[in-house]
């Protein structure tokens, strides 16, 4: 399982690197050919494209809540996501606080919470499972169908191309097809002692805000056939303004005890039993 290895390493801010994927299997009892059209070309591109297509579903799975918990949406504190160098953004997490009070009317915050949200797909993408369920949602008729109506000629055919891969969008809907299998956990400082503690550290965790660390520092830039985890995290200036820090290794110091207080906290999940595996 090769972004098995990945997303353990990569899942709380790790860098981690890996051979190329193997090319997908061609479906069993899947013809090599469809009215000229090469299905062995439109199939590879089909199942790289659907398993790049999971980001939507991802993000949709931790949508934005204005309330929740009695309080209301105060700030972000951080977000983050995963990047596979092949098969794109494989989880999304986001750092909320929640208080009583009423933002837009300038009420101060009071009793707040902090609410960690992540969302990822736990079939990796060459798992057999994951495998067979692209197999089973790849309409070569359907797919033709469109080709010819979008004017691409077999004779002219080239799987990659962005208009060829823009017709498999009209055939299959990736947040339908990834979102029966979405595993989302949900934790909140209510009943994660550890989580808000690990908030609490965010302005005593010393941080490396050069320019080299923030936009090209070691590990900041992804492997070939990697992953990486790229951090946002809210903060002030010194005139108490909003701003953004991005990065990833760099702002890795500041989110590891929260990473750590959430997986704490988390119930078991298929990530924590492939890395005890």
């Amino acid at each position: 399982m090769r972004l098995a290895a990945i997303l353990i390493a990569a899942a709380w801010g790790g860098v981690a690197s890996a051979a190329p994927p193997p090319p997908p299997v061609h479906p069993p009892g899947l013809a090599t050919s469809l009215e000229g059209y090469d299905l062995r070309g439109l199939y590879a591109s089909y199942f790289l494209w659907l398993n790049r297509s999971r980001e939507g579903a991802i993000r949709a799975a931790i949508p934005f809540q204005l309330t929740w918990n009695e309080r209301t949406y105060w700030s972000t504190v951080a977000r983050s996501h995963i990047d596979d160098y092949d098969f794109g953004t494989v989880r999304a997490d986001v750092l909320d606080r929640y208080c009583k009070g009423k933002r837009f009317r300038g009420e101060q915050a009071t009793d707040c919470l902090y609410r960690y949200r992540f969302a990822f797909v736990p079939l990796f993408p060459l798992s057999e499972e994951r495998a067979a369920k692209i197999a089973g949602s790849f309409r070569p008729a359907k797919i033709v169908a469109a080709l010819k109506r979008s004017g691409i000629a077999a004779k002219s055919l080239y799987p990659w191309d962005p208009k060829v891969v823009a017709v498999f969008g009209e055939v299959t809907e990736p947040d339908d097809f990834y979102r029966g299998e979405m595993e989302v956990h949900d934790v909140s400082s209510a009943r994660c002692e550890g989580l808000e503690k690990a908030v609490a550290l965010l302005d005593t965790v010393p941080v490396n805000l050069n320019a080299s660390a923030r936009r090209n520092g070691p590990g900041d830039i992804m492997p070939p056939h990697g992953a990486m985890t790229r951090i946002e995290v809210n903060g002030a200036d010194p005139s108490g303004g909003e701003v953004w820090l991005k990065g990833a290794t760099a702002l890795q110091p500041l989110m590891k005890p929260i990473w750590e207080a959430v997986e704490a906290c988390s119930p078991s999940s298929f990530l924590k039993a492939s890395s005890a595996g």
